[in-house]
């Protein structure tokens, strides 16, 4: 056969098969640029110049990496909707003389003109729409971008072999198919129904539980630290019950609702009910991977913009304050110069000191268990914060000890072996110590400062040895500045390098640094800003996998119905029961998996909660707020695209009166 001839029939099959070949390749354009955005910016020097925009890119660059590989499972999974409805139509070529090598080379030929298309628009897209997505990020982080432009030619090649390679697979893929099915097998499969699978209880049984175990993971772990171990299992566990859960337990039910006869043999239930009996096992895997993907949008956008908009809250919990000094292991005359340095430093920079604290204060990881603290051991460990009763505002008695421990965990009693025991009295406060609330923290009062330098040289013995020489306790000045940006502007770096300076006339240190909400808000801002920006670049991919797999379900579903229907009008079911059937199978299909993703999304909010607390977000309100604001404008969006697909499904199967015999 002629190459001419190939692109004319592959021409004309995209033209004719337009209602399928249109959304996949809209699918593709929107994949590609959103791949070829996120791997501009992970590239773009711009970004990477800005304070924390290292650790911004390799966000970007990991964002980049999911896009490709969701791209790759999601077309693929795509693609075989339209190998399926054309199956038929290949056979019909084979039985006509074409042989199957023909077929391939005009299936070939297809695919390129499908992967040409979705390469030359995805890249326009991207290219053009790359510098809006550079201001949206740097608008995000609080930087104006500047007005060049410029293309990547390297990205722009590394993006085409990407999508390449992904197109060459699925290419292979639809070349599988046909070659294992024989033209009989070609030309009756589209029209084939699907058995309802057997075995249903036990399938659905083993659903629940799965499913279920995922719940139960999610509710009962309580350690934040637990749950970057347990949280995929969970996750994997649910994503394996819906699916058996949707095919074969949505079987099950409709098989109990056709032993039901007066519930079965209405005119409203008996249509849409037998028909999907023959029809779950594949729809019931299409239902389960809308339900999966509309709870991963939800939980991705409620994730990072809770993070985004708390952000000011993250910092305030980890730090307490605007800046926060500490040394280490620090001598009293060290400790001496650098509190009288601070002093001086802020009463010439024309800044006002609010909540000023200064405390000493011991630091250090140990094993506890039933109240005993062991300071040798190794494995997982909690840290450990201790301060005096003067320095956290308190009053204590002798032998007593306030306790507190960030998973929850409550203390009677509190035993060094080999030194000390207390009676604890009641909960530590929150301390102005950067991450003292954080993750595995433990917060120690103690009746006097004796006490903590006690605990910090029985440290020392305990995890070094005797030979290692005197641990000194930790020094902490903190404070909020009131004052313009400008008099803010450098003032960490100024802190830094004086506080060098201060030390050299002191006793002894071992390092230091200034943190707090001022030093450290550009570099939480570039990680919450990347992680906002790769939030919502993924939940545009999964609502654009999740539309096209409606759109698909709407399509195939409609060209089998068509016939059937057809019939049905024929032997004297009128248009209006018709419709009513068509309604109550679209309702009941395309709104259960809204209604699993938010029952999906109540289970596991505890779980992502604990998640963001790892990253310092502990503001439960601002997340449960924002969640049920993303899952509102989600279900609006639902609603939306269910109303334009219905009517695809409508106008394929074409319900029209039937016409009166003359």
């Amino acid at each position: 056969m002629r190459a001419g001839l190939y692109f004319r029939l592959a021409g004309g099959n995209i033209r004719k098969n337009g209602k399928v070949y249109f959304p996949y390749i809209l699918t593709c354009v929107c994949m590609i640029s959103i791949f070829y955005i996120t791997a501009f910016l992970a590239r773009d020097p711009g970004v990477r110049a800005m304070r924390g925009g290292n650790s911004l890119s390799v966000t970007l660059s990991f964002g980049c990496a999911v896009v490709g590989i969701f791209s790759a499972i999601f077309l693929f999974y795509t693609n075989s909707f339209i190998v399926k409805r054309r199956r038929r139509e290949l056979g019909l070529y084979n039985i006509l003389g074409m042989a199957k090598h023909n077929i391939a080379e005009v299936m070939f030929v297809e695919n390129a003109i499908i992967g040409a298309a979705g390469l030359v628009f995805g890249l326009v897209f991207g290219v053009l729409l790359s510098k809006l997505a550079q201001m949206c990020l740097f608008r995000l982080m609080g930087h104006v971008a500047g007005f060049d432009f410029y293309v990547s030619v390297p990205l722009l090649l590394t993006t085409s072999a990407v999508y390449a390679v992904i197109f060459t697979v699925i290419y292979l893929g639809s070349l599988k198919r046909l070659g294992t099915a024989s033209p009989i097998e070609l030309l009756h499969e589209s029209s084939v129904g699907e058995r309802a699978p057997k075995g249903n209880l036990p399938a659905a049984l083993v659903g629940l539980v799965i499913l279920g175990s995922g719940y139960w993971l999610a509710l009962s772990i309580k350690d934040p630290l637990q749950v970057t171990l347990l949280f995929f299992v969970a996750v994997i566990l649910v994503i394996i019950g819906t699916y058996i859960c949707f095919i074969s337990g949505s079987v099950m039910f409709l098989q109990l609702l056709r032993k039901n006869r007066r519930y079965y043999y209405s005119k409203k239930h008996f249509v849409p009910v037998s028909g999907m009996s023959y029809r779950m096992k594949r729809n019931g895997a299409g239902l389960a991977s809308i339900c999966i993907l509309s709870t991963m949008v939800v939980v991705t956008l409620s994730s990072v913009m809770s993070l985004y908009i708390g952000l000011k809250d993250t910092l305030r919990t980890r730090y307490c304050r605007d800046y926060i000094v500490t040394v280490r292991n620090c001598g009293e005359a060290s400790a001496d110069a650098v509190s009288e340095y601070i002093g001086s430093l802020i009463s010439g920079s024309g800044l006002k000191a609010k909540n000023l604290v200064k405390l000493r204060y011991f630091t250090g990881y140990g094993k506890i268990s039933g109240g005993n603290v062991d300071f040798g051991a190794d494995g997982l460990l909690s840290h450990i914060y201790a301060v005096s009763a003067a320095d956290a505002g308190v009053s204590l008695q002798e032998g007593c000890a306030l306790v507190s421990a960030e998973d929850g965990t409550p203390f009677e009693t509190l035993s060094f072996e080999g030194w000390r025991s207390y009676t604890v009295t009641g909960e530590a406060p929150d301390l102005p110590i950067p991450e003292s609330s954080g993750s595995g923290a433990v917060r120690i009062v103690l009746p006097d400062s004796s006490d903590i330098y006690g605990m910090a040289d029985f440290y020392s013995v305990s995890r070094h040895g005797a030979e290692e020489g005197r641990t000194l306790p930790d020094l902490c000045i903190g404070f909020d500045a009131i004052g313009s940006s400008d008099e803010k502007s450098g003032l960490s770096d100024r802190i830094g390098n004086g506080i060098g300076k201060a030390l050299e006339s002191g006793d002894g240190y071992e390092s230091y640094r200034c943190t707090g909400i001022e030093p450290e808000l550009d570099d939480f801002l570039a990680a919450y800003s990347g992680l906002l920006f790769i939030g919502i670049l993924l939940g545009a991919a999964f609502v654009v996998a999740a539309v096209l797999i409606m759109y698909y379900k709407q399509v195939s579903e409609g060209y089998e119905d068509q016939s059937r229907f057809g019939i049905m009008q024929k032997v004297g079911m009128t248009v209006g029961e018709i419709r009513t059937s068509v309604n109550s199978q679209i309702l009941t299909v395309f709104f259960l998996p809204l209604a699993v993703s938010a029952v999906h999304m109540g289970f596991a909010f505890p779980m992502v909660n604990r998640v963001l607390q790892l990253f310092g977000l502990v503001n439960v309100r601002l997340f449960l707020a924002v969640t049920a604001g993303v899952f509102l404008v989600f279900a609006l969006f639902y609603v939306i695209v269910y109303a334009v697909t219905s009517k695809a499904y409508i106008s394929i199967i074409s319900i029209k009166p039937a016409r009166r015999a003359a």
